[in-house]
Order: C-alpha cells, then sequence, then structure tokens
C-alpha cells in the first residue's frame, strides 16, 4: 500500500448541503471527516457571471480554517459552465496561497471536470503562461474521451465515460500528456464494473507514464433532471446493485488500479449521486432541481459503507467490526412503473433489478430479517462483510438483525410505492443499527 493515501469528495458548490455560512460548511467538514475523508474538490461552475460562487468559496475555505483539523480543499473550475480564463486565474491566485488548499509535493492541485473540450494550447496558455505559471500548479484534470462523432446521446455519453485503455492511451500520446500533471476519472455514468474497468484504465496509463492517478468511486448514479432540450442525455440510470457496486468499486481500487488518491462522486450532488450522510429535513435542497420531483432521502447508509472502505483503503487491511449493522439499498418504486406526470423516458443501464440490496456488517452470524410489503424473508448471514439479494414488494419495509432469538438492531424504511407521478431512482440507503 502507497504511503500517505488520501481520500477526498467531490463538493458542488453550486448546492451547499446545509447553508451557505461558515457553520453549515464546517458541518459539512465535520461529516466528511467523520467517514475518512481527507479534503473536498470544489467544482466551480462560474464566477464573475455568477458571485455567488465566490462568497461560497470563500466560506468554505474559511471554514476549514476555523475547524483547524488539516482539511483540504481545491478548486475544479467546471468547464461545462461559464468560467473564462480571467475567472480561472482569479480563483488559483486567491486560493492557491491559502492554508487549507491541497498542495502534493509544494505543488498545488488544480483539478478540471471535462477539461479535453478546451484542447490542448488551451491549457498550455492558461496554466504554463503568463500570471498562473509561477504557482506550479499540478494540474490533474478528469479528460474524457470525445465520442468523435458530435453525438451526445446516451449512448456516446457512456461511451466516452467508460473509455478503454486503448482510447484513453491514444488521447492522452496524442496532446494530454504535454498539459497534465497526472489524471482524475470522474465515475459518474456508468455501472459498478464498467468503472472499475475505467479506473483500471487510467491506472495502468498514468502507471506507464510514470505521473499519479486519483481513481473515482461512486455509491450509485441517477441524473434525474428534467430538460427538453437534451431529453436523451440527462435521464441516466445506472444500476450498482447497492454495497455490492461499493464493494466492487474499492476492491479494484485496493487490488488493481493502487492509485495515489480516491476521490468521491459526489458529497453533495443532490441530481446525480450524494454520500452525505445529512438529514434532508437539514439540508437546503429538500428536493433536487428547482422543487421538481422526488424528495432527497437519508444516505447514511453509504457514508458508513464508504468509511469502512475507506480504513480498509488506507490502512490495508479490513477493519476488525466490533458492532452489528446493516445498510438497506432500494429504490421507492418498481423499475417499469410509469410516472403520471413525467414527460421524459428513463434509460436504464446495467440490469436494474426490483431488488432490495442488504449489506450486512456483523460481528458474529446472525440472521437478517427482511420484511418487504408484508413479506417476511430470514437469510442467514456470517460474520463480517456479507452482500444479501431479497426481492422488494411494495408497502412497508422493515429491516432487522436477530441472533440467538434475540434483535441486536432494527430500523423500518420508506415505503415502496405503486403508483407514482415523478420518475424517483434516488435509493433509499438505510443504516441499521
Amino acid at each position: 500500500m502507497l504511503a500517505a493515501v488520501l481520500v477526498f469528495a467531490y463538493y458542488l458548490m453550486a448546492f451547499p448541503t446545509y447553508s451557505d455560512t461558515l457553520d453549515g460548511y464546517k458541518q459539512d467538514i465535520r461529516d466528511a471527516q467523520s467517514v475518512g475523508i481527507d479534503g473536498f474538490a470544489l467544482n466551480v461552475g462560474a464566477w464573475s457571471a455568477e458571485p455567488y460562487y465566490q462568497s461560497r468559496v470563500a466560506n468554505m475555505f474559511e471554514a476549514a480554517r476555523q475547524v483547524n483539523s488539516n482539511f483540504k480543499l481545491f478548486l475544479s473550475p467546471d468547464m461545462a459552465g461559464s468560467l473564462t480564463d480571467a475567472d480561472i486565474r482569479s480563483m488559483v491566485s486567491t486560493y492557491a496561497g491559502h492554508g487549507s488548499y491541497w498542495k502534493y509535493k509544494n505543488r498545488p492541485v488544480l483539478t478540471a471536470w471535462m477539461a479535453q473540450g478546451k484542447g490542448e494550447v488551451y491549457w498550455k496558455n492558461l496554466l504554463r503562461a503568463g500570471p498562473l505559471k509561477r504557482y506550479n500548479l499540478l494540474f490533474l484534470p478528469y479528460m474524457y474521451v470525445d465520442p468523435g462523432n458530435g453525438s451526445w446521446t446516451s449512448s456516446a455519453v457512456a461511451n466516452w465515460n467508460n473509455p478503454t485503455y486503448s482510447q484513453i492511451k491514444t488521447q492522452y500520446d496524442a496532446w494530454w500528456k504535454n498539459v497534465v500533471d497526472g489524471l482524475m476519472f470522474y465515475a459518474a455514468p456508468g455501472t459498478a464494473e464498467e468503472d472499475a474497468a475505467t479506473n483500471e484504465a487510467y491506472a495502468q496509463v498514468m502507471r506507464e507514464a510514470g505521473k499519479p492517478f486519483m481513481a473515482g468511486v461512486k455509491p450509485y448514479f441517477w441524473e434525474g433532471r428534467l430538460s427538453a432540450a437534451q431529453p436523451d442525455m440527462l435521464r441516466k440510470y445506472y444500476e450498482t446493485h447497492g454495497g455490492e457496486g461499493i464493494a466492487r468499486q474499492w476492491d479494484s481500487v485496493r487490488t488493481r488500479s493502487q492509485p495515489q488518491w480516491v476521490i468521491l462522486d459526489t458529497w453533495n450532488d443532490f441530481t446525480e449521486a450524494y454520500v452525505s450522510p445529512a438529514d434532508p429535513e437539514s439540508m437546503t435542497l429538500k428536493r433536487w432541481f428547482y422543487n421538481v420531483g422526488p424528495l432527497l432521502k437519508k444516505h447514511d447508509g453509504i457514508s458508513e459503507l464508504m468509511r469502512y472502505y475507506i480504513a480498509w483503503f488506507k490502512s490495508g487491511a479490513s477493519p476488525t467490526m466490533t458492532s452489528d449493522e446493516a445498510v438497506a439499498f432500494y429504490r421507492v418504486h418498481g423499475k417499469d412503473l410509469n410516472a403520471a406526470y413525467d414527460v421524459q423516458n428513463v434509460y436504464q443501464y446495467g440490469g436494474t433489478l426490483d431488488t432490495i440490496f442488504v449489506t450486512t456488517l456483523l460481528k458474529a452470524n446472525a440472521t437478517l430479517r427482511v420484511t418487504s410489503g408484508g413479506v417476511v424473508t430470514d437469510i442467514p448471514v456470517t460474520a463480517g462483510i456479507v452482500h444479501s439479494r431479497i426481492p422488494f414488494a411494495a408497502g412497508p419495509q422493515s429491516f432487522a438483525i436477530i441472533r440467538n432469538g434475540v434483535t441486536v438492531a432494527q430500523k423500518d424504511g420508506g415505503e415502496i410505492v405503486s403508483s407514482i407521478s415523478y420518475y424517483d431512482f434516488i435509493p433509499y440507503a438505510l443504516l441499521i443499527q
């Protein structure tokens, strides 16, 4: 295991988890540290055109300074937004010298989302010449593989987000190598198997080049935004099979890609996927995107599993179980239901199942009891971490861990419904303790 491995989470400044205040960002930092996360990559979609980004980034850096716990921040300009060259120069010159800014070998780290689209000359002129040259930035972007045919359909997007080794190598040799100091993989569209393979491909290219790599891990992916302009691109659900998918990605990270760093996608992108354990009632956005569509759900089960796998990644040894708990993943409705008021189709990938995925973390053998819509299923599970699957049924959901006739953990979950107004593929991630 490499020394000083670090884990970050991608934080969208567009969606403050709690509030755009010092206290709100301090709570985010404390939540992240409780999971084992070492810092946030701050996604910044605008700057001069939307000055609230500037105040939010300022509050986040000040919150990190006041928490005073070595929590690191670094900037990630969103190249799909309205940023100008002057905006990027402004944000870097303002924060690269901040005490909480993450530096690798004394070089401030800058990533960027969808950086490939700007081209070689752009990044050379911006980072290696002019005012930013003096910062000696370590440029660690997410560079996507362009489909090359001008197509932004769902199938084309899937192609560039999960490229093969040869596709990455071709792009890297063509010009990426002339501007990047390493690469990051932003795990968004893709199944757990696809993301594991993509991490391994990027990691191989970077190992051969002698450059560092930041692997991406995600809990699930549901891009549920409504868009008449881009209906095919924005309505995608990728099945990751709950805790099974999280385990698959981390197993690949530990044993195959073995990156210097990992980044979780995402801490708080409530329109795609989120790891934050915050109670939705405390969140700024109780509903995602323009108050249309499904309610957000508590994801403390996701953050608990991430805590377990982060500890394993950092230490090189699976953590010892000292308590009994479980995480239940399931959607609010069946995959084939038709939404009464939703005008756009949902594109499903990865073999979507009407299944409850339960991951148990036990200190001794026990029985997992799942009651789904009145149907009771008992499954014997061994000590350690075990993944189980149970068909779901509409109605109330309940979960229990039973040992020697004694219930050691129990939790009731949200109902699975039999009719819907809007599509809702945000899973429950129920922590059972």
